[in-house]
């Protein structure tokens, strides 16, 4: 079941909102069971950003993009898997060392809001990449870009967490530090070939 434009506007502005409005910004979101399984839906949106982190990821493996993007398969399995995992793995990781939110109404709040939150990020994200990747941004700025976005990204997510789960600033933070240690490790794990 996927979300329609509207449905689709009115989440990511509430997931937005989440950062300055807290509580408030929850009605802009669809919280019923339709809404968490829509929120699934949401990771289709961040395929323009996987085709942007993926050149980018290219060219710092070495490769040209103008052979195609999909001739190095590994490279794009772990691009698309990387991105999965923010979707599927770190909210059920984080509910499951709360196992007492997990079945309550303020867990399906925070994976509805984590996954929408999750499609700014990675549209976030794919600016710098993609800047990268035509060439109008040096390795050195793309880095300063991606740092200034993740830091964006980080204070959503910590909104996201703090709000939906109604937990502490150490703990909320503590989630973020969680969230990018994981997808850091999953993209080190892939870059090696380990995973």
């Amino acid at each position: 079941m996927l979300p329609t434009s509207l449905e689709v506007a009115h989440a990511l502005r509430g997931s937005w909102r989440l950062i300055d409005l807290g509580e408030k910004a929850l009605d802009d979101l669809d919280l019923s069971w339709s809404g968490f399984i829509k929120s699934y839906g949401a990771v289709l949106l961040t395929a323009p950003a996987l085709v942007a982190l993926l050149a980018a990821q290219r060219l710092r493996a070495g490769m040209i993009n103008e052979a195609g993007l999909f001739d190095a398969p590994a490279l794009a399995i772990q691009v698309v898997v990387v991105n999965v995992l923010s979707f599927g793995v770190i909210p059920a990781l984080v509910l499951g060392l709360m196992w007492g939110v997990a079945r309550s109404a303020r867990g399906t709040s925070f994976v509805i809001a984590w996954n929408w939150a999750e499609v700014i990020t990675t549209l976030m994200l794919a600016v710098p990449a993609a800047l990268y990747a035509i060439g109008w941004a040096p390795p050195a700025l793309a880095v300063m870009f991606t740092a200034a976005f993740s830091v964006l990204a980080a204070r959503l997510r910590y909104a996201v967490a703090r709000t939906t789960l109604g937990c502490s600033a150490p703990l909320a933070s503590g989630i973020v530090a969680l969230t990018f240690a994981v997808e850091i490790a999953a993209g080190w794990l892939f870059s090696v070939g380990r995973f």
